[in-house]
């Protein structure tokens, strides 16, 4: 428990913080109590990036707890709210700047979250509820604080006979772990903004050649904007190494700057394109064929600079549900089945995940997300005093 670490940390001069390092999907963060760490502000910022090793001009966070890439140079920061909702506040820790962006959210860190809410008792007992996952397993209600929406982290019971069959692999990890159901509820809810904030199914935007492109946009999970590959001049099946990056990148970030300005928000690093194709064979970064058969499209998606090795949660949490919604790029990608499958099997660059959602038509015609969820697996790895640098 961290709580008993901290009679260990002296009270002044000590750069000792009691921590957690969590596997959750395809990402791995660093987890803390928001009483072990200073109020919001540069001084949190600079102990953080002490405790992960930014910034590192080669990026590989050698001096730290930060693993070199952007899906394992994760915080986040975990609190008990009055409202019986603990608090899940992730921040992005970028490998080469002294920054830490506290804009988005990152969905294969919530599995984590639940966990590390569930291990260090977070909640009290009587705030958890029970699950319909599986009756091994609880539920840890969490408020996602980067983007205000609520979230149910199924996680499996201290008191669980966990067996075999509670066992499942994610592709991009080694191995298997007991399944851990994460769920955004509402995402949209009590905002000024719908699901597709445009209220259009598809957009237009234009290419810095003057061509027009057609796209979906959504905010839901994170700002995701879905088009064809066709559009960025891909085919949907290459692998992130087959992408040279820096090339397309100055078209990525002229359609997230229409689509930010068409959605009425900002633009920040939280927003995503992903390219969304029918499905084909395939093969997978560690050289597997994936069948068409196997999966209902192909997603590829980005992230801090680079092409997601995986696919990014809130990115599929996203698809999921822009996908139950008749004309989206989305929608238009599962062909002849579109609108009839409970589950939307997503080939990505190292396999496949599933994603379930429900949306809603309004009288008025535009569409609320009610909810969507995905299985991902959590594994805690170590949990200690993690040492900042001291200068």
């Amino acid at each position: 428990m961290l709580a008993r670490l901290r009679q260990f940390v002296p009270a002044t001069g000590s750069s000792l913080v009691p921590a957690c390092l969590i596997r959750g999907g395809t990402s791995k963060g660093v987890f803390l109590l928001s009483e072990d760490v200073p109020a919001a502000g540069p001084e949190r910022d600079e102990v953080i990036l002490n405790l992960l090793g930014s910034p590192d001009p080669t990026g590989k966070q050698l001096d730290g707890l930060g693993g070199g890439i952007s899906s394992t140079s994760k915080v986040a920061i975990m609190r008990a709210r009055p409202d019986g909702l603990a608090e899940y506040l992730f921040g992005q820790v970028a490998l080469r700047e002294a920054m830490v962006d506290w804009e988005g959210s990152c969905g294969n860190l919530a599995a984590a979250a639940g966990l590390f809410a569930y291990e260090q008792n977070v909640l009290p007992e009587n705030a958890l509820l029970p699950s319909s996952f599986s009756p091994n397993h609880i539920v840890v209600p969490l408020w996602q604080a980067n983007a205000s929406y609520r979230m149910h982290v199924h996680v499996p019971r201290r008191d669980a006979s966990i067996s075999e069959q509670d066992f499942v692999s994610v592709s991009g990890v080694p191995g298997k772990a007991p399944a851990v159901l994460v769920e955004v509820l509402d995402p949209c809810a009590g905002k000024d903004t719908d699901f597709l904030p445009t209220k259009n199914v598809m957009d237009t935007l234009t290419l810095e050649n003057g061509q027009d492109i057609s796209a979906t946009l959504v905010l839901g999970a994170n700002p995701t904007v879905f088009v064809q590959p066709s559009a960025l001049g891909l085919d949907g099946k290459e692998l992130p190494e087959d992408v040279d990056f820096a090339s397309l990148w100055p078209t990525l970030r002229h359609l997230m700057a229409q689509a930010a300005d068409r959605m009425g928000i900002e633009y920040s690093a939280a927003m995503r394109v992903c390219w969304v194709s029918p499905t084909r064979d395939y093969s997978c970064t560690d050289g597997a064929t994936v069948s068409a058969s196997d999966v209902d499209l192909l997603s590829r998606i980005t992230t801090e600079g680079r092409v997601h090795h995986a696919h990014t949660a809130t990115g599929a949490l996203n698809l999921g549900m822009a996908a139950c919604i008749p004309g989206t790029v989305p929608y238009e990608a599962l062909g002849a089945a579109a609108g009839r499958l409970r589950e939307v099997r997503v080939g990505h660059p190292a396999g496949t995940l599933g994603v379930s959602a429900t949306v809603e038509q309004r009288r008025d015609g535009t569409w609320d997300a009610k909810a969507a969820g995905m299985v991902r697996t959590a594994r805690t790895l170590f949990t200690g005093l993690a040492e900042g640098r001291k200068c």
